[in-house]
């Protein structure tokens, strides 16, 4: 099967979009650098009373030890890493395990 130059280019072009459009849809809203979110860019921003909610008790310990603003920033590990540091029906249950910090990080940080 012999494909043409100007199939291939629109199919490429195709395959473009959509990985563009994937990567844009995906990305997360609260990600961003140390002045918007005060957390690392490896990091998301969650709401302490939902995860006290939850369980955590950590978040709200670590917030009331900085800024006390209730946000802090959580660091997800993977599923195996989780296990071989935590074991089983522990965190992994909630909504995942992550390692936590204040947001009060800035630029100098």
């Amino acid at each position: 099967m012999r494909i043409s130059a100007r199939t291939a280019a629109v199919v490429g072009g195709a395959a473009l979009l959509i990985a563009t459009s994937a990567a844009a849809a995906s990305a997360d809203p609260s990600a961003g650098t140390p002045p918007q979110t005060g957390c690392p860019t490896a990091a998301r921003v969650f709401d302490v009373a939902t995860l006290s909610g939850l369980g955590y008790q950590v978040p709200a310990s670590l917030d009331a030890s900085g800024n006390h603003n209730g946000l802090v920033c959580g660091i997800q590990f993977n599923e195996q890493a989780a296990l071989q540091v935590f074991g089983p029906n522990t965190c992994l249950a909630k909504i995942g395990c992550f390692l936590w910090s204040d947001d009060s990080l800035t630029n100098r940080h």
